[in-house]
């Protein structure tokens, strides 16, 4: 004699994954609630027309231990596939990092040596056309982020009254945007003049790139950022002891930019300065393309391997 078995399959399912339910010869049709403004999963509302009739029909002149099988058996669960979140990428760095002098002259800092500085500077200037409404960093702000950039490399500012200095660290930024003029020719042609086209050049290290039949993916990259309006920080470094003697012995210099049209200079400049701290004080033959994933790379430092004996189990 069969079990009258009654399910109450219709009602609300208080499911995250998304439930199908295919029967043959019926027609499936689910309705899935959508999510909830509070931030809850919905009820999973599934209304199969013919499908839920069928099934509660069959499994009501069916024995238990066959029609719960059965309905295992029917039902599908696909998890719900929920987009991650894409992540934010931060702008591509240029990196331009040269040494004017023997490394002996400007040795950089070490964590038992730091190189004492006092810091000059700080002001915007503007390279080529400048753009009005453009957003700009005060100079405390400009100061704080460069002289924590520098603190991170050993780098120490030093007040009056404090460790003789002998290094004058300058900076500078603003936007470098190219200034041209068309000319038209007396055939009808035209023609562009960049007037400061060999200054963003500088800028980006595209000077530094050897000519070549043949051009690599990252020239390429550094020859279209000099074709582009970008913003920029300079940093560089004098000899102080030369400077008080009114004589400018340069050091080094580091020239960090970024594509101006996707990023401003006040939302990136911890990221630049974070690019630019390492080449401090260094020289780099070829300009440097700082992007997420070296950014995003782990400094691990190894100690001291320590060698801890076995103890000696105790006799009984």
């Amino acid at each position: 004699m069969g079990t009258d078995v009654r399910l109450g399959f219709a009602q609300e399912l208080s499911l995250r994954p998304v439930m199908a339910i295919f029967l043959p010869g019926s027609s499936a049709d689910c309705v899935v609630a959508p999510r909830a403004r509070d931030g809850r999963d919905a009820d999973a509302l599934l209304s199969c027309r013919q499908g839920i009739a069928l099934l509660l029909h069959f499994t009501a002149r069916c024995r238990t231990a066959f029609a719960l099988p059965l309905l295992s058996c029917l039902l599908v669960v696909v998890p719900r596939l929920e987009s991650a979140p894409k992540k934010a990428t931060g702008p591509e760095v240029i990196v331009v990092a040269d040494r004017m002098v023997e490394s002996a002259q400007a040795p950089r800092p070490t964590p038992d040596k730091p190189v004492y500085y006092f810091l000059l500077g700080g002001k915007e200037k503007p390279m080529g056309d400048a753009i009005a409404g453009e957003p700009m960093p005060t100079r405390e702000e400009m100061v704080g982020e460069v002289v924590a950039a520098l603190a991170t490399q050993g780098y120490r500012r030093t007040q009056l009254g404090g460790p003789t200095p002998t290094q004058a660290v300058v900076f500078s930024f603003g936007t470098a945007n190219l200034s041209s003029l068309e000319m038209m020719e007396d055939d009808g042609t035209a023609t562009t003049v960049g007037f400061n086209q060999r200054e963003v050049r500088q800028l980006v290290g595209a000077d530094k790139l050897a000519p070549s039949p043949q051009v690599t993916s990252t020239a390429e990259r550094i020859l279209d950022a000099s074709r582009e309006d970008r913003v920029y920080i300079y940093v560089a470094s004098f000899d102080a002891a030369a400077l008080a003697k009114k004589k400018k012995v340069l050091l080094w210099r580091t020239r960090v930019s970024i594509d101006s049209r996707r990023r401003t200079l006040p939302e990136s400049l911890k990221l630049m300065l974070a690019s630019a701290a390492p080449h401090f004080g260094t020289q780099a033959d070829l300009p440097v393309i700082v992007e997420d994933a070296d950014r995003q790379r782990t400094d691990v430092q190894v100690g001291t391997p320590v060698v801890i004996p076995t103890a000696t189990p105790e006799k009984p």
